[in-house]
């Protein structure tokens, strides 16, 4: 289970404020305080796909926001580049409360570390609250011969370079610590494909498109209830 903090801004007035969750991150506009606030809808970004768990969490969130509110809070998905366009499009919305994003830790701690974003996580985006915690399962096809942690490590490790495994994005946060599980367990001679997303990538798993994924309880959990 991974945890991110980011500092707290100074200056909030000058700086976007983020509602801090792990995996999922909301981060918000500052709210000026000129009058009852919001006056009208509020749009909610997630860069990432219907069904990642970065969606889930914060649709969840929305509502309980909007509730809150007395507002509409209104999710649009614009994925792409492993979080960072819908991560950039609200660096670039107007500063008045009124888009929010809904994002993975990727876009705001991953991505700066190695390569150049168009936004900056700290002067751009200041933290709030966190939201939400979900720790990484490892998935299988159906089909696959192992339905242990322990049987999944031989049978890999018995054939190199033969099983592939999908992420939501190169970089990604399921990435990473994929990498980092499959490291520890000997288990590197695997072929990465990457995914737009949780759900395209947990699709593949079902699908059989590729052999296993590690990703959140909150993107795999349902699949798996229904029988995925």
């Amino acid at each position: 289970m991974g945890r991110t903090i980011i500092r707290p801004g100074t200056e909030p007035m000058n700086r976007r404020s983020l509602l801090l969750a792990t995996p999922a991150l909301l981060l918000a506009r500052p709210v000026l305080a000129q009058g009852a606030y919001p006056a009208r809808p509020v749009r909610m970004v997630v860069p990432w796909p219907p069904g990642q768990a970065t969606d889930l969490m914060a649709r969840v969130a929305g509502q309980q926001v909007a509730a809150q509110w007395g507002q509409a809070v209104i999710p649009e998905n614009k994925a792409g580049a492993g979080g960072m366009i819908g991560t950039d499009a609200v660096a670039k919305a107007p500063p008045d409360g009124y888009t929010i994003l809904a994002a993975s830790t990727g876009p705001i701690t991953t991505a700066p570390l190695v390569q150049r974003t168009p936004y900056d996580p700290e002067k751009d985006f200041a933290p709030v609250a966190m939201i939400g915690i979900s720790p990484y399962v490892l998935t299988v096809t159906n089909n696959f011969p192992a339905r242990t942690a322990e049987e999944f490590i031989k049978v890999v490790k018995a054939s190199p370079g033969k099983f592939t495994y999908a992420s939501s994005g190169t970089g990604a946060a399921a990435h990473l610590i994929t990498l980092m599980w499959l490291n520890r367990a000997g288990l590197m001679d695997t072929v990465h494909v990457p995914f737009q997303g949780s759900g395209p990538a947990l699709t593949a798993v079902m699908a059989g498109q590729v052999d296993f994924a590690i990703d959140t309880l909150a993107a795999t959990g349902p699949l798996v209830r229904q029988g995925g």
